[in-house]
């Protein structure tokens, strides 16, 4: 299914992965590159994994929400961007916790009562 140009799916996926990302963040900061290493090594098996660029573009997208915000760090010759969150994207963190595990539930429930229906 298409819509605007990105599949249902992947549009679905981009949510799921700012939600992870938002709430890996909440206490501490993080370079994307940590952030992908997180995502590749801990998503369940039969999780579609997702590629650098995707990631580097939901991160982008995020701070261009005002969820997170960014820092110039310099090593040696070498520049990273080092992300935290913003009180905004705190607050979605502590404010959708409950949201998400009702429709992650609901979700579930239709899945389940399709297949044993």
């Amino acid at each position: 299914m298409q819509i605007k140009g990105k599949t249902f799916d992947s549009q679905l996926l981009s949510g799921v992965y700012k939600m992870i990302i938002l709430y890996h963040m909440r206490g501490k900061g993080t370079y994307p590159y940590s952030l992908y290493k997180h995502l590749t090594e801990h998503m369940r098996p039969g999780m579609p994994k997702v590629s650098k660029s995707d990631l580097y573009n939901i991160v982008a997208s995020l701070e261009r929400e005002g969820f997170i915000k960014s820092k110039t760090v310099r090593n040696g010759a070498v520049v990273h961007k080092y992300y935290t969150l913003t009180e905004r994207g705190s607050a979605v963190v502590k404010n959708s916790r409950k949201i998400a595990m009702e429709a992650f539930e609901k979700v579930r429930q239709l899945i389940k009562d399709e297949l044993n229906g």
